[in-house]
């Protein structure tokens, strides 16, 4: 079984500040998974390896940062069970708004055919935690 969630969610703030906290979970993802225990970036630039050890295991995953659409989409490198990737992206809406559409996709798959996809937290947990550091900073 795979898990393959989509969940949106509206936050009220900027287009701008939304990007810079999905960036902050790249360095940080233990202020916004609370299944990360430790996390280290291996390469950085506008493709990364970052390395977590995890409530599901080690995890490696290259990271690829689309500045220009605003879009993260995490590629699992190394997992004993996993493979697959998610994606964090901000939506096109009208700037004047005031606030910003965010969207996180995950498609994980297990590696052997009778694993349950197991997750540290929901998409939704994930994208409530998100808007609430987000919404702070204003």
């Amino acid at each position: 079984m795979s898990a393959n969630n989509f969940s949106t969610m509206s936050v009220n703030v900027s287009q701008q500040t939304v990007w810079d906290v999905l960036v902050d979970r790249i360095v940080h993802p233990e202020r916004y998974l609370t299944g990360v225990l430790e996390s280290s970036i291996q390469q950085s630039g506008q493709v990364l390896i970052r390395k977590m050890r995890t409530t599901l295991g080690e995890i490696i995953e290259r990271i690829v940062i689309d500045v220009k659409n605003r879009i993260i989409t995490s590629f699992i490198v190394e997992h004993p069970e996993y493979t697959g990737m998610t994606v964090n992206k901000i939506l096109p809406t009208d700037e004047e708004t005031g606030f910003s559409l965010i969207a996180f996709i995950k498609n994980w798959k297990p590696k052997h055919p009778n694993l349950e996809v197991h997750e540290f937290t929901s998409l939704k947990e994930e994208l409530l935690v998100t808007k609430k550091i987000a919404e702070d900073k204003k």
